[in-house]
Parts: C-alpha cells; sequence; structure tokens
C-alpha cells in the first residue's frame, strides 16, 4: 500500500517534469505506513498497549519508527505542504477515532468510507508535488486531482466487493448499498469518466502518461473478475501492485 502511494506521487512527478525529489516520496511512504497502522490497529490497541501480542508490539514500533521519519522529513519540506499534511492527519485521525454523536467516526458513516480514503490519497498524490514546486493549483493540477480522485475510488472497489461478508452493514459500503453488479457498472462508467480526463490533460500536462490507457484496462479486468470469494492476494498484493507496475512501464519509456 506505500508503495502505490509512492508510485502515484511519482506519476504525478513525471507528469509535470519534476525532478526526482527523495525527501517527498521518503515522506509519502513513512506517512502511508504510519496513517495505515494506525487505522487498522487505532480500535484494536487502543489503551491496552502492555497486553498487546508480541506482533503487534512490533507493528507498534515498527509504526512509531515511521512517525518519526515521517516527521523528519516533513521538516525539510515546504512550509505549505506542512497545512496540507495537518488535513490529511485530521481526516485520517477522525476515520479511526469516534469524533461524532453516537460514538462514531468518519469511517461508520454510511457512504463516506470510499471517498475519505480517495480524497486523502488525491490530496498526496497530486496536490503534495505541486506544493513541492511552488505551482498554483491551476485548472490542469484541479484536473489531474478529480482524475486521480475517480481512479483511486475505482482502485477500492474491488476491495469493498471482496470485504462484502465481512463489514459491518453500518458501513454501507458501495457494494451493501447497490449490490456487486451495480457496484461493477459504477466502476465501468467512473473509469469511463478518467479515460476522458487523460484525454483532456494530455493538452495541459508537460508530460503525459503513456501507459494510462492500458492500466485503466487492466483495472477494468480485476474490478469485473472482482467478487467476495477472491483470493486476499487478488486485493492485497496484485491489485495494489497496478499503481507500481504503471510506474515502471512510465519510467521505462
Amino acid at each position: 500500500m506505500s508503495l502505490s502511494a509512492v508510485a502515484l506521487t511519482w506519476l504525478t512527478l513525471l507528469s509535470y517534469k519534476i525532478n526526482f525529489d527523495w525527501v517527498l516520496l521518503g515522506f509519502v511512504f513513512t506517512a502511508a505506513i504510519t496513517g495505515y497502522n494506525f487505522v487498522l490497529y487505532a480500535g484494536l490497541a487502543k489503551w491496552h498497549h502492555r497486553s498487546l501480542p508480541k506482533n503487534l508490539k512490533l507493528i507498534q514500533l515498527f509504526s512509531l519508527i515511521a512517525f518519526m521519519v515521517m516527521c523528519l522529513l516533513l521538516w525539510f519540506l515546504p512550509y505549505k505542504l506542512w497545512w496540507w499534511t495537518a488535513l490529511t492527519g485530521l481526516l485520517t485521525l477522525f476515520y479511526a477515532i469516534p469524533v461524532l454523536p453516537g460514538g462514531k467516526n468518519l469511517r461508520n458513516v454510511s457512504g463516506l468510507k470510499i471517498g475519505i480514503i480517495a480524497l486523502v490519497w488525491s490530496i498526496v498524490t497530486v496536490i503534495y508535488p505541486l506544493v513541492i514546486i511552488g505551482k498554483n493549483i491551476e485548472q490542469s493540477g484541479l484536473f489531474l486531482f478529480l482524475q486521480r480522485f475517480l481512479f483511486i475510488l475505482v482502485l477500492i472497489l474491488p476491495f469493498e466487493i471482496r470485504d462484502l461478508k465481512s463489514d459491518a452493514l453500518s458501513l454501507g459500503t458501495i457494494p451493501q448499498l447497490i449490490g456487486v453488479r451495480n457496484t461493477k457498472i459504477l466502476g465501468m462508467f467512473i473509469l469511463s469518466l478518467v479515460l476522458l480526463l487523460e484525454y483532456w490533460l494530455q493538452s495541459f500536462v508537460p508530460n503525459p502518461l503513456k501507459w494510462t490507457n492500458l492500466l485503466l484496462i487492466v483495472l477494468a479486468v480485476f474490478l469485473l473478475f472482482s467478487n467476495p470469494k477472491r483470493s486476499i492476494y487478488f486485493t492485497t498484493f496484485w491489485l495494489e501492485a497496478i499503481p507500481v507496475i504503471w510506474l515502471i512501464a512510465e519510467l521505462r519509456v
């Protein structure tokens, strides 16, 4: 997951002909590790740190190290990025911690889960690189942000289909609300919008990506073959590898 975030951020760097920035990519990598482990284990750990199993304690230690490295790298990034980091940090915090009436967090608000994830990922992988070069978020940046948001929405749908039987009904995920078949139809429609935005962006970004169309086809195939019985490796490994494969293809052009 962290590698996927780095890959998508790097793709934005390539699109705008921004030089490789190891500080930014290192920050995104450690931030993704910190955020993911916090969301995954915050509810489980709570204040019972001493009684946690050894493997969870190791994960907590690893996350703490990642958080410290993230803070160190943030110090070397532009101040404008600190405000965006505060925003994504708060969204991540409220996604996991109950802050709403009835002891709910943002994840438990019906239909909101997938939007929060896509919003945070889009800010990190599109807005961060543009802030790094001091570029105003103009028309091309806004449309790239929208395209990335829609792309990540579709990327998440197979995960929601996989978790259909285990997710609580209160989550109100897309497959729970409209069914698996309609989720796939919705996903294909969103991918068509991503493709249309790509043709538009080719006239505005300095370096249009060459492999977008092929990777959208690959994502469409994964979506069509998704079902609640699929192996965890279908999503956790192969689906998450799509942004990494996309980056490797672009770097080899």
